[in-house]
């Protein structure tokens, strides 16, 4: 038995099921000010959603307001954000790289790969555990701006 497995089974059973259906939904908090924290506190309690995707805010306080959001989570959080582009794409500081368009366009597979390296390292010294990146969209629309500059091309093989 893996070593937290006890601890997984003991908190799952004691989970309603409204819980345990919140521990698969992810809330955006688009606000990390001081007076937002009480309210986002609360929105995680009453809602009990199982993470928070972020979006723009500075580093220091991304990392405080996670911190306090999974102290008093009752199931660990998982934190989650968008860093197609890097963790740049997202923050005001951190490596921001070319959109995904123009590095299908250059088609160097070392080169993504460090993007991948850097991108990791950089979101888990923040506390991210999910990473949306890469986008696998293919540009079948080219007029479709959700798409667009995101897809790495409109090849399959490319992408």
């Amino acid at each position: 038995m893996h070593m937290n497995q006890a601890w997984v089974d003991e908190t799952l059973a004691g989970l309603t099921l409204e819980e345990k259906i919140g521990q698969v939904m992810l809330t955006c908090f688009f606000d990390f000010s001081k007076a937002s924290l009480r309210v986002n506190l609360d929105n995680l309690r009453r809602d009990k959603f199982g993470g928070i995707f972020h979006f723009g805010v500075s580093p220091d306080m991304l990392s405080t307001h996670l911190a306090k959001y999974q102290a008093e989570s009752r199931v660990p959080l998982l934190f989650a954000s968008d860093y197609e582009s890097g963790i740049g794409h997202m923050l005001p500081t951190g490596a921001r790289f070319p959109r995904p368009m123009a590095r299908g366009f250059a088609s160097d597979a070392a080169t993504e790969y460090e993007i991948g390296r850097i991108t990791a390292e950089q979101g888990r010294a923040l506390g991210t555990h999910i990473a949306f990146a890469p986008v696998i969209d293919v540009n079948t629309e080219h007029l479709c701006p959700d798409v667009n500059v995101r897809a790495y091309g409109e090849d399959v093989e490319t992408v």
